[in-house]
């Protein structure tokens, strides 16, 4: 499976990877392999054409690929802006754990949530980004569960953000929860995740 040479213009990708390898090269000469945790952010703006390849690291086992690739909208005034790219390495990517260790979660974009100030050297959105401006608090979570293990998720650092959550794995048989709440102002409890995952 690949996706060779394709256009993309006024928009970004983000795309999050939890397992397999990624060859990536596009038209204004950024190129390399990423994967297993690390996170590339492309800005398209003007234009740029690019391809996605995934190379069989193992001749004699699976090689498994699992990610994400969101599509981000530029706000109008960036919509022709110079393409952009970075590259969050896995190890930059900011991680918590629960104290029981049943719940992780990957912070993919974002900062100040769950106690993580992140290292805005290494993950920072481009600057055209919508998700540059702190007004917008563009927040990606990857979380997984343990069995019986649960999480609470910190309501969105601005009022009148939009959340939504993706359940990726497990089931209603599997007895995963969600729950919401309103606060005291009436609004509710923002959900800032892209995907949860169980284990088990």
């Amino acid at each position: 499976v690949r996706f060779p040479q394709h256009p993309h213009r006024g928009f970004e990708t983000i795309t999050a990877t939890i397992d397999g390898i990624i060859d990536h090269a596009e038209s204004v000469g950024n190129a390399g392999q990423y994967g297993m945790g690390g996170v590339q952010w492309m800005t398209a703006g003007s234009g740029v054409v690019h391809s996605e390849t995934f190379p069989l690291v193992h001749q004699h086992k699976d090689n498994p690929t699992c990610f994400f690739q969101i599509w981000l909208n530029l706000p109008a005034r960036s919509k022709m802006t110079d393409p952009s790219f970075a590259m969050f390495w896995a190890p930059d990517v900011p991680k918590y754990t629960s104290p029981d260790g049943k719940a992780s979660v990957t912070l993919f974009a974002g900062n100040n949530y769950f106690g993580i100030q992140a290292d805005q050297r290494n993950h920072a959105p481009p600057p055209d980004s919508w998700a540059s401006d702190p007004a917008n608090d563009v927040e990606i979570f990857h979380i997984t569960l343990q069995r019986s293990g649960t999480l609470v998720l910190p309501k969105s650092n601005e009022d009148n953000v939009n959340r939504s959550l993706f359940l990726i794995e497990g089931a209603k048989q599997n007895n995963v929860v969600i729950q919401y709440k309103d606060d005291d102002k009436g609004s509710k409890t923002a959900l800032a995740v892209v995907a949860l995952r169980r284990r088990w």
